[in-house]
């Protein structure tokens, strides 16, 4: 496990009788040029899984969610990307398992002008997108 280590649970506290809570509603990055993430490419994952890349050539999609279609493609749900900008889509890949690389991935874009798609999930033979109900955030409906 070259990189990764457990965790040992005497490091893992917390102080007695303290409830920590996070607050509802919509948090915004301070900097008009930050963005969330650290921005840095994958490099590792944990030693069970195997990291390829298999974005073609000008698709780098900001993604927020993904999930599996029964037939075998991948839907994902994307970020804008600019704190000014909100719009997400909605793209269906395809020949993304097995023995593929990006030459072999096909993308379509099912839908587009999205405010903040927050995840994806297939349901019944539909496709339901994760947003927002309320400006504070506290409650999330299916679309």
């Amino acid at each position: 496990m070259d990189g990764f280590s457990v965790v040992p649970s005497s490091v893992l506290s917390t102080d007695a009788d303290v409830t920590r809570v996070t607050s509802p509603g919509r948090k915004e990055c301070e900097g008009v040029t930050e963005t969330p993430g650290d921005g840095l490419p994958l490099v590792g994952v944990h030693p069970d899984y195997t990291l390829t890349n298999l974005r073609p050539d000008g698709f780098q999609p900001q993604v927020t969610g993904m999930d599996w279609l029964p037939d075998g493609r991948l839907a994902i749900t994307t970020w804008g990307g600019a704190q000014e900008s909100v719009v997400g889509e909605v793209y269906l890949l395809d020949n993304v398992t097995g023995t593929t690389d990006p030459s072999q991935v096909t993308t379509k874009r099912i839908a587009q002008n999205l405010r903040e798609p927050m995840g994806i999930k297939y349901v019944d033979g539909t496709l339901l997108r994760v947003r927002e109900a309320r400006p504070h955030g506290t409650r999330r409906h299916y679309r």
